[in-house]
């Protein structure tokens, strides 16, 4: 009696006790996101995936070595630890700004100045587990690591972790391609803000409080990867994942780790098609109806009339990437640097649980109220881990099939595409441009690129008219061009200007014929856009875009025996004569454009024309 008093529990209470002591110590037969959250105080539910690893290969040894040698490196400082999540937060704010980091170009911060290291495991210790290939206990190592956010241990962690994956394939010396993309130097800044390009969609455009340098720097990155690695024609993730490696190493580290995730071969860790892309939504969302159908029966119950569960998968990515707080995001870095695709699963099931379980009523959409949800998230980044972790038998092997079989049937039909993706093929890469051209460089290639509409980037570029092979005729011009929709012309003046317009509609509709018998004067959409490449890059779109306009705005191309113009109204955006040899430039309303070129008017060093085929 005294020793029960002592202890403080009732009757009851002790036999539930000892009820549990005899459940943990059976044997586990389930599987799932509520069967591992019932067991997630056992130690042994963050490691027990049923994941077998085989690393006694020559190959791997040989990489291992390699990375072993090369990121050696001091311990990680140590600090306290035992605070909770929401004081230790209010702690960090009010001594160190939010937006420091580790590397000059982040916002707020100079340096490694101001951060708070935690007394986890050690940088060299995870890197001895995983060299005597105890690569479960590396993983839970990492798992368990809960380092601030501005530790210094990912200087060393990511960079050796992402080495693991290194391949035969060299791309190139990083500062030799950014000279030959951008003509910038060794270790510049770069004067001029650099564009995303294209395969990486707008929406992706996350960069973790990085500065206006910093995100010049990520965006050159991802530009010389697009260009080293061609066959990447749609990658969301990689702009945000660039952007963070930005945060703890340098700008040419940053470029071949992220390159060692691209050509992985024994792991994904990147889509890099738009199929991939549509197909895990669908994967997620097979993921969370098997492995936490509570989970999966509460957002059906929750979506509107006009919703659809597919649709809301389609922005399960977008949770992670644009939504999560830095904070969190680096944790589930160091997850997936370790494990894969598979860590981002798991934390947008586990952030789905935690949304149905605080969430019985909403005003707005499901999707919107999601991305609100982890925006505001009160979970601590350990928390959110624990939950994410806490899924049972989530298997590599069962990923990879529901992965391969959701493809498949998305390319048989069995599955739609999603709507934001309008069932379009992937992005072709348009870098086989500059070998054939002589106004664009491939900077200039990138920029233009992404200002096309989604749907013509589909398409494979084609040179069908330059002035250096075709001759300077405008009948010649249009016997080449005429039968093409859409056109890009680009124009080289003799002063160094390079511009042009992206032409919507087909020249040859110059000889349809209006209802009185009259050939149109003007025709074309709202689609075309003016465009100047050098000294400056800009574009000019349809005024129309904003509003009503009059119909002094809404004169796009124009052309006839002896020239031919884009854009009018009390000027004409560009006209070039009937020998192609002169031309002007002025402001007009259909553009509100600048003049092109200095001065107004301009002489024809080369004139080209591309277009776009189906492949």
């Amino acid at each position: 009696m005294s020793s029960r008093r002592n202890t403080g529990l009732s009757s009851s209470m002790m036999g539930q006790v000892v009820e549990n002591k005899r459940r943990n110590s059976e044997p586990s037969t389930g599987g799932g996101f509520e069967s591992g959250c019932a067991r997630s105080g056992r130690k042994s539910s963050i490691f027990t995936i049923g994941e077998n690893y085989e690393f006694d290969d020559e190959e791997f040894q040989r990489k291992l070595s390699t990375c072993l040698s090369t990121y050696s490196s001091n311990s990680s400082l140590e600090s306290e630890t035992g605070e909770t999540w929401r004081s230790r937060n209010q702690r960090r704010v009010s001594i160190v700004p939010i937006a420091m980091g580790l590397q000059p170009w982040v916002t707020g911060g100079q340096g490694s100045s101001g951060f708070r290291p935690k007394k986890r495991r050690k940088y060299d210790e995870i890197k001895t587990l995983v060299s005597s290939g105890k690569v479960n206990e590396a993983k839970g190592a990492v798992r368990d690591g809960d380092w601030d956010w501005s530790d210094e241990v990912r200087t060393r962690l990511w960079p050796f972790l992402t080495a693991l994956h290194e391949t035969k394939h060299t791309s190139g010396d990083y500062w030799d391609l950014v000279k030959d993309i951008f003509g910038h130097n060794r270790n510049q800044i770069p004067d001029n803000k650099v564009l995303l390009p294209g395969p990486c969609p707008p929406e992706s455009a996350v960069y973790y409080k990085l500065d206006e340098s910093g995100v010049s720097l990520c965006n050159r990155i991802c530009s010389v990867l697009i260009y080293s690695y061609p066959d990447i024609t749609y990658c969301p993730w990689l702009c945000p994942i660039t952007a963070l490696f930005l945060h703890y190493m340098e700008e040419e580290k940053a470029y071949a780790s992220v390159g060692n995730l691209l050509k992985a071969t024994n792991k994904v860790f990147l889509t890099q098609a738009r199929l991939q892309a549509d197909a895990s939504g669908m994967v997620a969302l097979a993921l969370t109806k098997k492995f936490s159908k509570s989970t999966y029966s509460s957002l059906v119950r929750l979506l509107k009339e006009d919703e659809s569960v597919e649709a809301l998968f389609d922005s399960w990515s977008l949770w992670i990437f644009r939504d999560l707080p830095i904070h969190h995001m680096v944790r589930v870095m160091d997850c997936f640097l370790m494990e894969g695709v598979k860590v981002l699963y798991r934390v947008a099931i586990g952030i789905l649980y935690h949304f149905t379980k605080m969430e019985t009523f909403l005003e707005a959409s499901v999707a919107t109220a999601v991305s609100e949800h982890v925006r505001s998230l009160e979970l601590s980044p350990a928390r959110l881990m624990k939950k994410a972790f806490a899924i049972r038998n989530f298997r590599s092997a069962e990923i990879k099939s529901v992965t391969v079989k959701t493809t498949f049937d998305m390319k048989s039909n069995k599955i739609p595409r999603s709507g934001s993706s309008d069932s379009l093929p992937a992005s072709k890469g348009p870098l086989d441009i500059p070998n054939s051209s002589r106004t664009i460089t491939v900077k200039e290639l990138l920029g233009l690129w992404q200002w096309l509409p989604a749907r013509i980037t589909m398409q494979e570029p084609m040179l069908v008219y330059t002035t250096d092979e075709d001759g300077c005729s405008l009948s010649t011009f249009y016997h080449k061009v005429e039968a093409y929709e859409p056109t890009l012309l680009v124009l080289k003046a003799t002063s160094g200007e390079v511009f042009g317009a992206y032409s919507s509609t087909a020249w040859i509709v110059r000889n349809k014929k209006d209802e009185r018998g009259e050939r149109q004067r003007y025709f074309g959409t709202g689609e075309t856009f003016l465009f100047s490449l050098q000294p400056l890059m800009t574009r000019y779109p349809w005024v129309g875009i904003k509003g009503r306009v009059p119909h002094a705005a809404e004169l796009f191309m124009h052309g006839d025996n002896n020239m031919i113009s884009i854009g009018g109204g009390e000027g004409t955006g560009i006209q070039i004569d009937g020998d192609l040899r002169y031309g002007k430039s002025e402001r007009c309303l259909t553009f509100e454009n600048e003049p092109l070129v200095s001065g107004g008017d301009f002489e024809v060093s080369v004139l080209e024309v591309f277009a776009f085929a189906m492949v």
